[in-house]
């Protein structure tokens, strides 16, 4: 059966699916090609920014996309992957500089107050 709608790949979207691991790779397949048989059926619509996203590989991939019904068109727009659980620590707040716990802990932060002249964090005395 041949699909109802035309893919336009952005050339991001297609780097990001040649990122793919080959198990993610197959079910965006089995999921792309169910939306360009019905692309309003199968995703989520934001009507603010005007795109379709649908998940894909159990919710460990997303893909973004915009539906052109006058030119019967989907134009891929980006693919996520999930980071996986392992990563997840190197991407904590306090650690965008170094790898591991804050230097400072949090309760020598929370008693530095603010100066009343230039407003920054600092002792008692500026």
């Amino acid at each position: 059966m041949v699909a109802l709608y035309s893919p336009i790949w952005l050339e991001i979207a297609r780097e990001q699916y040649a990122a793919l691991p080959d198990d993610m790779r197959r079910s965006f397949d089995a999921t792309f090609s169910a939306i360009l048989d019905d692309p309003k059926g199968g995703g989520r619509y934001d009507k603010r920014a005007d795109q379709w996203t649908a998940v894909f590989a159990g919710g460990r991939g997303l893909l973004t996309c915009a539906v052109n019904d006058q030119y019967v068109k989907v134009i891929v727009l980006r693919i996520v992957r999930s980071v996986p659980q392992s990563m997840r620590f190197a991407m904590q707040p306090w650690t965008r500089r170094r790898i591991g716990p804050p230097a400072v802990s949090r309760r020598a932060v929370r008693r530095r107050v603010r100066c009343g002249r230039c407003r920054r964090r600092s002792g008692p005395a500026c």
